[in-house]
């Protein structure tokens, strides 16, 4: 078996993803992202999906350069529009954007539409545990994939999947 050191695999993603036309900052947060998420050992979510995301940016049902808009709903509320980009780019997104509400206003719920695949969740529960906060978290169902949603009854079921909640340890932090 071979090992690549951690440094060249990234660089290496984040080169793939400029190459199909992702700009450096948004290629570098991507490749960093399914970098960590494989040394974590969760490689159904690492660098293995980067070349779904290259497929789909290829085939042009993931827009390299999709700007996101962040539309505040509320107090506590917002939402991210995605206009069918990198999911990791608008989850990060939508997460600093409530612990930004979290620290004005106690809580902070965002959620994430018009988007791809956002990789592993643990990404972005460890961004509100490092700042030792407690945040519901859960990937939108409506993405750009252009696929059937489920029914009714299995909504939910994905809804509660795919939700987590992260919480910060008194006793020290593990990331």
């Amino acid at each position: 078996m071979q090992y690549v050191k951690r440094e060249r695999l990234t660089e290496w993603a984040v080169a793939c993803l400029e190459k199909v036309g992702v700009p450096p900052p948004e290629a570098k947060l991507v490749g960093e992202s399914l970098v960590q998420t494989s040394v974590w050992g969760v490689d159904s979510h690492g660098v293995l999906r980067l070349t779904h995301y290259l497929r789909r940016m290829t085939i042009g049902s993931i827009s390299p350069t999709a700007a996101p808009v962040v539309m505040r709903t509320g107090p506590v509320t917002a939402q991210v529009h995605g206009h069918d980009g990198l999911g990791i780019v608008h989850a990060t997104l939508g997460m600093e954007e409530a612990i930004e509400m979290a620290q004005e206003s106690g809580v902070g719920v965002v959620g994430v539409g018009h988007s791809s695949h956002c990789g592993a969740m643990g990404l972005y529960t460890r961004m509100a545990a490092k700042e030792q906060s407690s945040f519901p978290m859960g990937e939108n169902i409506n993405t750009s994939a252009r696929i059937r949603s489920p029914s009714p009854s299995r909504a939910r079921a994905v809804r509660r999947c795919a939700s987590t909640w992260p919480r910060a340890r008194s006793h020290g932090t593990r990331y």
